[in-house]
C-alpha cells in the first residue's frame, strides 16, 4: 500500500464531512483491522471536540490516537487531524 493525502477541508465541520464521504467511498471503516487517529498541534479541547462529534463512527470502541511526529507534522503544518483505516470491502450481490 501507499500512504496518500486523499483530501483537504479548512474548518472542523468542513473536515467532519469530508472525512466522512471518504468513509463512506470505502463502505465503512473495518474495525477488525487497525485505525488510528493522529494529530498536530491540536489542544486537547480540539481533539476532545472532534471525538465526540464524530462518536457514531467509532461507536464504542477504543479510538488509538497518537501525535504526528515532526517530520509528517511539518508538511501537514498545525491542527491537523488525520484518521487512518481500512475500509471494508465492496461486494456487488
Amino acid at each position: 500500500g501507499k500512504v496518500a493525502m486523499k483530501g483537504k477541508a479548512r474548518g472542523s465541520k468542513n473536515a467532519n464531512n469530508k472525512l466522512r464521504e471518504f468513509i463512506a467511498s470505502y463502505n465503512g471503516i473495518d474495525f477488525s483491522l487497525p485505525y488510528e487517529l493522529a494529530y498536530t498541534g491540536l489542544s486537547h479541547e480540539m481533539l476532545d471536540k472532534y471525538i465526540k462529534d464524530s462518536q457514531d463512527l467509532y461507536g464504542d470502541r477504543n479510538l488509538y490516537i497518537s501525535q504526528i511526529g515532526p517530520t509528517i507534522g511539518t508538511h501537514a503544518g498545525p491542527g491537523t487531524l488525520a484518521f487512518f483505516f481500512y475500509g471494508k470491502e465492496k461486494t456487488d450481490y
